[in-house]
């Protein structure tokens, strides 16, 4: 067990732990942002921004979408460590737009996004969806998200996680390259990060914006 598990909460984040947070992330071996950047800005009274640099990111095909993962950490780190600060996002990718053909408006939506912060032995589960532009096609070596004011709120977390962003939204541009394999490794490590914290398996199910239980 990775963390032991201690519930879930909701309480307002401190402004100095979010920065300090974003500092420790892009710190982290290995990320130098080479793969792109992604902010997360509440909609609130009080705005507050958290903004990640993630150098690891993977995607691979499904058999109707394509599912992207995002990490500021190495796999290796997810894989073996515990108590770090770090990030790690997933996208499921629900249709591909159309340039010229595709009519986007505040609602539109392409795109299922899960967005894990991790604070020491605390963790935030944040879920929404929203739209993004893609470069290239499922298939591709590589392919690019433009994220663009996607919506999120935190879904669960630990007792000791706060939280000042809920609601917020979220945008930037990541790219991934294509590996099945290091995908279904990155998503495995994150699922048994998420269920150990919280003591039961959650991911958020596909095209919603809630948590939902899934098998393994």
């Amino acid at each position: 067990m990775r963390r032991g598990s201690s519930g879930t909460h909701n309480r307002p984040m401190g402004i100095m732990c979010l920065t300090v947070l974003a500092c420790l992330a892009a710190a982290i071996p290995g990320c130098s942002g080479k793969g792109g950047t992604l902010e997360i800005e509440s909609v609130g009274l009080r705005p507050v921004s958290l903004e990640a640099e993630f150098e690891h990111g993977w995607y691979m095909e499904n058999q109707a979408d394509a599912s992207f993962f995002f990490s500021t950490a190495p796999l290796d780190m997810l894989l073996g460590e515990e108590g770090f600060d770090g990030q790690f996002v997933h996208v499921q990718l629900l249709w591909k737009p159309r340039p010229g053909r595709t009519p986007i408006d505040r609602w539109a939506s392409n795109i299922s996004i899960r967005y894990v912060v991790l604070s020491g032995d605390q963790i935030g589960i944040y879920g929404g969806s929203g739209f993004a532009w893609i470069g290239g096609k499922p298939g591709d070596k590589s392919m690019r998200l433009s994220i663009k004011d996607s919506r999120l709120s935190l879904l669960e977390s630990t007792d000791g996680f706060q939280d000042l962003l809920s609601p917020a939204s979220i945008s930037g541009t990541v790219r991934a390259r294509l590996d099945a394999i290091k995908s279904l490794r990155i998503r495995r490590a994150m699922s048994q990060i998420v269920t150990d914290a919280l003591g039961q398996t959650r991911w958020v199910d596909r095209g919603r914006s809630t948590a939902a239980q899934q098998p393994g």
